[in-house]
């Protein structure tokens, strides 16, 4: 049986807004480091990981993935994901994250993330 990498485990469970099987892709003392529009941002522990993308995502009365990539870049992981949401009922909006990934034998130790905040979807 095929094993799925982590990375592809995470966009893939990211993608379904499957939060917790997220955390499963996730090295349990994994790091998340952001840059957001409000600033640099750190979260440790895969349960906490996991729980921030449900802060983002999980509650969108609708969501669809508009493209990820995931490809091997020298030692690390590019991840790269475009959502188009609905997180208000009433209007759509974008968001497009772009990360680099270290995975080890547990799944994603760290997650470096550069995000272009929610804008208004077109």
């Amino acid at each position: 049986m095929k094993t799925t990498h982590p990375s592809q485990a995470f966009l893939d469970q990211l993608s379904a807004r499957n939060f917790d099987q997220l955390a499963d892709a996730l090295a349990p003392d994994a790091v998340f480091r952001m840059l957001l529009p409000r600033g640099a941002d750190e979260t440790a522990g895969a349960a906490a990981i996991a729980r921030r993308f449900e802060g983002w995502f999980g509650a969108a009365d609708s969501f669809t993935v508009l493209s990820t990539v995931n490809q091997q870049f020298g030692r690390r992981w590019y991840l790269q994901w475009q959502f188009r949401l609905c997180r208000d009922g009433v209007s759509d909006e974008v968001i497009e994250q772009v990360a680099f990934a270290d995975v080890g034998p547990a799944g994603i130790n760290r997650l470096d993330l550069l995000c272009s905040g929610f804008l208004p979807g077109t």
